[in-house]
């Protein structure tokens, strides 16, 4: 029995525990995969069970591949091929297409992707007579998606009283989209977990097959499971009850993705008789780096006492750095990895954040080093829609002649103005000569009066953008911009969550051009654009030694030798959006997960000054560095004394940015002094108003500096001279 040797005591004993149930609790790093197919050929090699009495669940297709592969190596193809192993979607998808002639459907059913419930949505729509263009498909898809996987159907839905436009539009799109796709044999992703289940509580021969089938049962990521497949876990292991799980309670990190980690902690009550097992040896991260997990996922109430150690070395420290300014830590970061180089590749260097609007600093300083990178499960910040839509809005401002970005923002926010509509206008156009803008205001020769003046309104808005464009500086004129084409508002009443993500995208890019108004204070707009224009053709190709970018979610996973895990700030990580304990418990599981994908050095950073949509707010660190306590080396004093500021577009002194933080607006513009009430020093305690966040309480003086607490909006630090501010 080869396969079995390299085992340690508590994955031996795993493998070799018999039938029933069992939950595998395995920490990070701790070869939970190696012990799931050991475990499984351990089965079929020495206990000779049937490969068609198993059925093995992963949450990717990559994972099915690789326990496949590995069963493979110990077993023979011919062995694993008959065996089920695959994703929820692929086993009931299985089960449908045998079965689901009892819902109504035939087997030859068509499974439908995000793009072809779009187009069905746009039927419906059009069957109704509204306007498809001025309506957020995804925002009603993810509304569906969540009611049905809640259990609600079209008719609960419709039921209740609803006050705005958005939810009562789902009512009447919800029932009509359901009836359509059984009209067309299609089923939506949810609907294969949703009918397989009702399969199973309502076809007795289809439940009893099944049940019978799946003598044992194994699911892997456990804890990422939702309300759906726990029921259907349940449904397949009723029967032989052998089922086995394995996951990591302190790695359950995708509840807004609708994983209830109930499912994981609830398992021994679910089933008595349960065993647990325990892995907690880790093959990947040096001593230092698990002992500082260990003492943050320590503060969770939410989880199953682990307590991860390793053989490796203890390595060296974790290092914590506070800077001055987002700037600085984006720079910081790069001088680092400069100094590593020597001694690790790039691609086994890794930055990582809790939001995808924070890659922009990092990715114009990497850029200014000329260092190849990646940006791993999303697009390069300036090859992201929302990124190219406003510069496109900038380039049309300056060279009304750009066809190419006319078309890409005339319907961006959604105005009713189609690809139909633009080919007809540049037909006219190639017959005058002239661009599309230039014939704007002719339109009424080409469209109907309702397009026209759809067209007219569009020219109307760039036509007054234009002469904006001298009463602004350059920061506040994007804001403008911003606000008078809608753009973001059209975001805002999205239920999307990439929608929420392209929000942050852009308030990043407000503070790119803020940052770069600073630095090139004589600049104007096509001096901006020629700057961008060099960074967003930067380096097309993705490098493959390059240094690594993704998101703590992107992470999971994957592991690297040094990790930088930037932005440790409040309201930041911990976001802040997590306003239930239960949340915060989330952001502190997801602080460990970053943490963990550290095999050798592990860097924390923060900014106590960060660019928000042009302005400067004061932040304190992450309450995860405190949990920290001794086991991180913090450098001391950074914030105190500035350094040179090094941001993407120049060199200016740190004065100018402390200057800066006095401002609401642009470089440009006059401080209004705001007349406080009282004019005595504030205390803790004290009840202000701030012109951006509202009101909050002061909760700590400290020199010259408020720690101010305010509601919906997270602990904030600023000046307490600064005229944003007045005592209420």
């Amino acid at each position: 029995m080869a396969y079995l040797d390299g085992l340690n005591q508590k994955q031996y004993e795993a493998v070799m525990n018999g039938d029933g149930q069992l939950l595998i609790l395995a920490g990070a790093g701790s070869g939970k995969t190696k012990v799931l197919t050991t475990k499984i050929a351990y089965l079929l090699k020495e206990k000779h069970i049937d490969s068609r009495e198993i059925v093995a669940i992963t949450f990717t297709n990559k994972a099915a591949k690789e326990m496949k592969d590995r069963l493979s190596g110990i077993l023979g193809e011919d062995v694993v091929y008959p065996m089920w192993v695959g994703t929820f979607h692929s086993v009931c998808g299985r089960i449908l297409r045998k079965h689901i002639k009892h819902l109504g459907f035939t087997g030859q059913f068509t499974i439908y992707d995000r793009n072809d419930q779009k187009q069905l949505l746009k039927e419906i729509l059009k069957e109704l007579g509204w306007n498809a263009k001025n309506i957020s498909l995804n925002g009603i898809l993810s509304v569906i998606s969540k009611e049905k996987n809640s259990g609600v159907s079209p008719e609960e839905y419709g039921a209740r009283e609803y006050y705005y436009e958005f939810p009562k539009q789902i009512a009447t799109l919800y029932p009509m989209y359901e009836e359509k796709k059984k009209k067309y044999n299609a089923l939506d992703f949810d609907d294969m977990l949703l009918f397989t289940l009702e399969l199973m509580r309502t076809v007795p021969e289809v439940a009893m097959e099944y049940r019978n089938r799946f003598r044992y049962v194994f699911v892997d990521e456990y804890q990422d499971t939702n309300r759906v497949q726990y029921e259907l876990i349940r449904e397949f292991s009723a029967l032989h009850e052998n089922i086995c799980v394995v996951g990591d309670v302190d790695q359950s990190i995708y509840g807004f993705r609708g994983a209830d980690i109930q499912n994981i902690l609830d398992f021994e009550k679910d089933y008595p008789k349960a065993q647990v097992i325990k892995l907690e040896e880790n093959y990947r991260s040096t001593g230092h780096i698990l002992s500082l997990a260990n003492r943050v996922i320590a503060n969770n109430e939410e989880r199953i006492e682990k307590n991860l150690w390793t053989k490796n070395p203890k390595g060296e420290k974790v290092h914590y750095k506070q800077s001055y300014s987002d700037d600085e830590e984006a720079y910081h970061v790069v001088d680092q990895i400069q100094r590593l180089e020597g001694d690790y590749p790039y691609n086994e260097m890794a930055i990582l954040y809790r939001t995808n609007a924070q890659s922009r600093l990092f990715e114009d300083a990497l850029m200014r080093k000329h260092i190849p990178y990646r940006v791993i499960g999303g697009l390069k910040f300036y090859d992201r829609k929302e990124i190219k839509d406003l510069i496109a809005y900038l380039q049309l401002l300056v060279n009304p002649q750009d066809d190419i970005a006319l078309r890409r923002i005339i319907n961006s926010p959604k105005r009713g103005i189609g690809d139909t509509t633009l080919d007809k206008l540049e037909k006219y156009a190639h017959g005058k000569d002239k661009t599309i803008y230039e014939i704007l205001p002719e339109s009424a020769q080409v469209t109907n009066s309702g397009t026209t003046r759809k067209l007219l309104n569009f020219y109307e808005l760039m036509e007054n953008l234009k002469q904006d464009v001298k009463k602004y500086n350059l920061t506040d004129f994007v804001i403008h911009m911003i606000e008078e084409t809608a753009y973001a508002r059209s975001l805002e009443q999205s239920e999307a969550i990439e929608d929420k993500s392209r929000l942050e995208n852009i308030e990043s890019y407000v503070s790119s051009i803020a940052a770069f108004a600073q630095s090139n204070p004589e600049a104007g707009l096509a001096e901006y654009l020629n700057t961008v224009s060099l960074y967003s053709d930067t380096d097309k190709t993705e490098e493959r030694n390059g240094v690594n970018l993704l998101t703590i979610h992107s992470a999971k996973g994957l592991e690297f030798d040094v990790v930088f895990l930037v932005g440790m700030e409040e309201g930041l990580f911990p976001s802040k959006q997590a306003e239930t304990e239960h949340e915060k418990e989330e952001e502190r599981r997801l602080c460990y997960v970053a943490l963990t994908r550290a095999r050798k050095k592990l860097y924390l950073s923060s900014a106590e000054n960060r660019r928000v949509y042009g302005s400067f707010e004061c932040h304190i660190p992450s309450r995860f560095i405190e949990e920290m306590e001794e086991e991180v080396e913090k450098e001391k004093d950074t914030a105190k004394e500035p350094s040179v500021q090094r941001n993407t577009y120049g060199v200016k002194d740190q004065e100018q940015l402390l200057g800066s933080l006095q401002y609401q607006g642009g470089l440009n513009e006059e401080v209004k002094i705001v007349q406080r009430k009282d004019n005595g020093p504030l205390r803790e305690g004290d009840r202000i108003k701030h012109q951006t966040f509202g009101e909050g309480t002061v909760v700590a003086v400290a020199g010259d500096l408020l720690t101010v607490s305010f509601a919906g909006k997270g602990i904030k630090r600023m000046k307490k001279d600064i005229p944003q501010i007045e005592r209420i």
